[in-house]
This record gives structure tokens, sequence and C-alpha cells, in this order.
């Protein structure tokens, strides 16, 4: 929901300012340095302009999108918090102590200790039950002893419901208002979704409110339109922030895929390489103080994170985001397939497992 701002793993405090402050004409976007009109670009996209009132000695300009326009620029490891006169003031976060910044979605509700996966039930939902005729056995690396929340394999016509082939039968659907994703005849995994200007979602639930996580899916972005756009997200607010979030993006002037955990006030994330045109299979996860990302089934990053994740009562969305209530934006141009949310984290042999059972 929050397009990604700053250098790896960053915290920012976010208010939504009243519309009432914010800039009339569409957000504008930037790309290099040179389309900011001696300002700088920063990782979200969005132009930054000198300013001693800041901290971090920039603001966002008013063409920026309402959250952010003509707000200062976090400092990392920072959080911050908007005064009535719209500038920012931050306290240090951590041990970080670079001066980049970042920002990332959010989330209400009760904080709670992390590094174990929590469920409106008292008891495990334990082993998944497996896809080949072997039944639980939990020998099949197609399906690791673990617990599984979400599993949408999208090989099968999503117009009259997404198939949830995990233990809880949490069954995606389409909405009226917007678009099916289409079935790929092809993906690494057998059948997959293309996604443009579609998704689909399930209604807040609490399996959907974990502490630890992890996310595994066959993924493939077109290389079209503008970025970030997401592959799945779970809303948090009145405004763009989530409870966590995979999408892609740009970072360091790269193609990437950003993993964001966080609650309505602090979010971190890390960055993953993601090139366009190509199938890969991503995995990302977080046991409540450190999040990790693998590509092809290695892992490629390792951050400290420490940001204890909120939640309310808002949907689970595969293919797009939602903002500010009932916005649907930032619609994947690209395909997604076998598409797993867990909740505790699997071990870098089980992800392994996972990206391999289909080369």
């Amino acid at each position: 929901m929050l397009p990604p701002v700053g250098v790896r793993a960053v915290a920012a405090t976010w208010l939504v300012l009243s519309v009432a402050c914010a800039p009339l004409t569409q957000p504008f976007t930037c790309t290099e340095d040179g389309q900011c009109d001696g300002g700088q670009c920063e990782a979200n996209g969005y132009c930054s302009f000198p300013s001693a009132d800041c901290e971090s000695g920039s603001k966002y300009g008013s063409l920026s999108p309402l959250e952010l326009a003509n707000m200062c620029v976090p400092v990392m490891g920072s959080t911050g918090t908007v005064d009535p006169t719209g500038a920012m003031t931050n306290s240090t976060r951590g041990e970080s102590s670079s001066s980049e910044t970042t920002e990332g979605p959010s989330s209400t509700g009760p904080q709670t200790s992390l590094g174990s996966s929590t469920t409106g039930s008292s008891t495990g939902i334990g082993p998944a039950t497996s896809d080949t005729s072997t039944g639980s056995d939990s020998s099949d690396t197609n399906q690791p002893t673990a617990d599984l929340r979400v599993w949408y394999r999208m090989d099968d016509p999503p117009d009259d419901g997404v198939l949830d082939d995990g233990p809880l039968g949490l069954d995606g659907s389409c909405l009226p208002t917007v678009e099916c994703p289409n079935l790929e005849p092809a993906s690494p995994s057998g059948g997959a979704y293309e996604f443009e200007n579609a998704m689909f979602q399930h209604p807040h639930d609490d399996a959907f409110e974990l502490d630890a996580l992890t996310i595994a899916a066959f993924v493939r972005w077109n290389g079209s339109g503008p970025l970030p756009q997401q592959v799945i997200a779970k809303p948090v607010g009145v405004g763009i922030l989530n409870s966590w979030q995979l999408q892609f993006t740009t970072y360091m002037g790269e193609d990437s895929l950003q993993f964001v955990v966080g609650d309505d006030a602090v979010v971190d994330s890390i960055y993953i390489p993601a090139p366009p045109n190509e199938w890969m299979h991503v995995a990302v996860t977080y046991d409540g103080s450190v999040a990790r990302g693998y590509l092809g089934g290695d892992e490629v990053v390792s951050e400290q994170l420490d940001v204890t994740i909120g939640y309310d009562e808002s949907p689970l969305i595969v293919g797009a985001d939602r903002n500010f209530g009932d916005t649907f934006t930032l619609f994947l141009d690209g395909s997604i397939a076998d598409l797993r949310l867990y909740g505790e984290v699997l071990s870098g042999e089980e992800i392994a497992a996972l990206a391999a059972e289909f080369e």
C-alpha cells in the first residue's frame, strides 16, 4: 500500500495530513534526480527538496501523494510524527544511525510478542495436507510440514472463486467492481493467474493475524506500468499502510521486490533483486526480529527489523492494494502462481524445496 522509500530496511511513522493541506494535482513520479527541478528523486519515486525545517534536510514536494506532500523525509532508523504545523519530529529507534530514508506500510491492533504465530484459536493448525496421493506425508517436498494458512495454486478459473488448497479453505473471490485475473496456461508450477487491473481478495480472518510468517510464490512482473505493483497485501488503517505486503518496485535504481512489515505507525522493509519478464520463485520470512528474502530457494538478504505487526479488519488482497478504505490501486501487471502464506518461518531447506519442486 505504501511506495518504497529509503535505503535497505528503514522505519518511518506516518500520520495522514488533512485533505485541505494536500495538493490537488495528480502525484508526480520520478525515476532520476534530473526530473525533480533541483530536488532529489527518492527511492519511492517522489521528489524531495532541501528544507532547513527537517532533521533529514529535505521534504517531499507539493506534487507528491496526499500523505507525503510537504512532509519531511524521515531520517533512517527513526520514527516520525507530524505536529500541527506539518513539520516532522523524529526520535531515534533501534541502533541504526544512518541518515538515509524510508517508508512503508503499517497496521493497528494489539501489540503482541513476536516469534510465534497467533490466530483467534488457542490450537495450532498443524501440518498441511499434501497435493499428492501420499496424503499428509511430510516427506513430500511440495508441502513442508508447517502452519499453512493459505495456498492459492491459481490453476483453476477464478471467476467462481479462487480455490484455497490449504487446510482452512479460505477461498478467494473477485469483486463485481474490479476485474478478475485471467487463467494463464503455463507457469513453473502448472497454471498461473495473469493480472492487469485485476485482483481478488478474502475478507479478514484471524488466520491472517500473524506475528511470524512466510510468503512464498512464483511471480513474474511484465516490466510495464508504474511502480510499485502489489503481489499480496494485508491493508491496515484508513490510509495507505499495510500490516505486511510484497510488491514490485525499484530500489537503488534496480528492479526489486519489497517486503514490508509494520503497524499503523512504524514500518520496516527488505529488498530482493527481481528482474522483469522472468518467472522466479520468491520467499520472504519474518520471525518478529529478522526478515529474510529468498530467490530461487537461495537466501539473498537478511535484515534486523524488530517491528511488531498490527492488524485490523481489512481483507487479504492479491494482485493489488487498497488505500484510504475503498480505493484499489497499485495493480500488478504480471503473473502469480502457487502463492502460499504460512503462520511461521520456514527453514531455508523448506524454502529451497518449494523453489525446486517445479524446476
